[in-house]
């Protein structure tokens, strides 16, 4: 019985570590508290630390405005093919990056920065002056879209 016990204290201390997994984004090669620049949990991106502010959240294919999730609130629309749109749209003209293998460009196909491991990139570089941030966890497709919106400044309202 007591194997039981532990067996199901094991289970209850994954699932609770596992749903408060969060991503740190740092500032270049850095993992040092001072260069955290977003912290991302449950599709929430926070500024730094879990006590920043939500500079906006995920929610299937939809990024949003702060922590709001109206039609109104969507900043950026991401259809299957990871192209980005700018609110609900899905024209040509509204497009604002496209990811493809782990790289992302802008609507003239540029690359503006690409991943590699828990590394993202300026551009095509891998040289470690390049580094733009540095991941600490998983980050899928659609937190990456944001994080390179958030540093281009582009999430306004």
């Amino acid at each position: 019985m007591k194997i039981f016990r532990y067996i199901l204290l094991l289970i209850a201390f994954f699932f609770i570590a596992f749903s408060y997994a969060q991503t740190k984004i740092y500032k270049g090669d850095s993992s040092s508290d001072k260069d955290l620049l977003f912290t991302i949990m449950n599709g929430k991106i926070f500024a730094g630390s879990l006590k920043g502010i939500i500079i906006c959240n995920i929610k299937e294919d939809k990024i949003y405005y702060k922590n709001y999730g109206t039609d109104r609130d969507i900043l950026f629309t991401i259809r299957n093919d990871y192209r980005v749109y700018k609110k609900k749209s899905i024209y040509r003209k509204d497009l604002v990056i496209l990811i493809e293998r782990n790289r992302i460009y802008d609507t003239d196909n540029s690359l503006l920065a690409s991943k590699e491991g828990n590394k993202i990139y300026d551009g095509n570089s891998r040289l470690a002056s390049h580094i733009l941030f540095t991941v600490e966890g998983s980050l899928n497709s659609n937190e990456l879209a944001a994080v390179i919106l958030i540093s281009l400044s582009a999430v306004k309202k």
